[in-house]
């Protein structure tokens, strides 16, 4: 996505609403979907921390990219932080796919256990599909 660098110009502040407001009209041109728009806002909220973050010393850069971005969409920090917790990718991927489970009509690959491994299109709240 073209939004990392609007992370970069808002880094003093990752959770301000304008770095929100830019990333959203810049996906727009080319990602008008509403699902788009949070993708673009969480990769912005993401640069913007991890900018932040090393330029305050602060330790766990990946604790408060979480940290920032559960603050505005609480169940994505939240399996962010799961994932990043996770022992491995596929512990990883797992976490992913219980959270957010795909559509029996969507399945792709499979994992041995019989897990859907595409993650398009996801489950992203009861009602809505990331597509």
């Amino acid at each position: 996505m073209r939004v990392g660098p609007l992370g970069l110009w808002g880094w003093m502040d990752p959770k301000a609403s304008v770095n929100l407001e830019n990333a959203i009209l810049s996906s727009h041109v080319t990602h008008p979907h509403p699902h788009s728009k949070i993708g673009a806002a969480m990769l912005t909220i993401a640069v913007a921390s991890a900018v932040n973050g090393k330029a305050n010393h602060i330790t766990d850069i990946s604790e408060f990219i979480c940290s920032n971005i559960e603050h505005l969409y609480p169940n994505i920090g939240q399996t962010l932080r799961a994932m990043k917790n996770a022992s491995g990718w596929e512990e990883a991927l797992n976490i992913l796919h219980d959270r957010y489970p795909c559509p029996d009509n969507h399945k792709n690959m499979r994992r041995p256990d019989g897990k859907e491994i595409s993650m398009y299109p996801c489950k992203f709240h009861d009602d809505i599909y990331i597509t």
